[in-house]
């Protein structure tokens, strides 16, 4: 019987990637932030709407389930309840995205440069330079294109070769 809750587990965690790749939202943001040294930071998310109650919970279960917290919303709209997940904490969206990693197929490259290239490099603190933030701002323009998500922002690579005269 151990076997066939594995392929359970296995069936859930790539139902639960299916949902990941087709209906969440990737976001990322660059904003402005006085208390940082270069003075901006990035923000990362993972989103997700639905009306169906079952499905809020079947996620919000499989994330407690791997120790994540998200945060979640409900909303009673007048023709509809409305449920949001969102995972907000780098670590959070490393963790999930690295157990779906294998399961997806259509964000899987975005889900890849967020897991093995863009967060080393804020964990590694690589932001805190001007040089840093502009070669992650790099990765972060090709994860929003990956995404399905360019051309969303005032703030990009561009903006802070630019702005602060950097050259890579």
């Amino acid at each position: 019987m151990a076997n066939g809750n594995a392929d359970n587990s296995n069936h859930l965690t790539a139902y639960i990637a299916g949902i990941t790749d087709a209906h969440f939202n990737f976001v990322s943001k660059i904003s402005k932030d006085s208390a940082r040294k270069v003075g901006y930071k990035f923000q990362f998310e993972l989103k997700y709407n639905t009306e169906i109650k079952e499905v809020s919970d079947l996620i919000q279960k499989f994330l407690s389930d791997m120790g994540l917290e998200p945060r979640v919303r409900y909303r009673n709209k007048k023709k509809y309840d409305a449920y949001q997940i969102i995972i907000g904490r780098v670590d959070d969206i490393d963790v999930y995205l690295s157990e779906l990693l294998p399961y997806m197929s259509a964000r899987k490259a975005a889900a890849e440069l967020l897991i093995n290239s863009i967060f080393p490099k804020i964990r590694d603190k690589q932001h805190s330079t001007k040089e840093g933030f502009v070669e992650i701002a790099g990765l972060v323009d090709e994860f929003r294109k990956e995404a399905g998500r360019d051309n969303r922002s005032k703030y990009n690579q561009n903006y802070f070769i630019e702005n602060w005269n950097v050259q890579l």
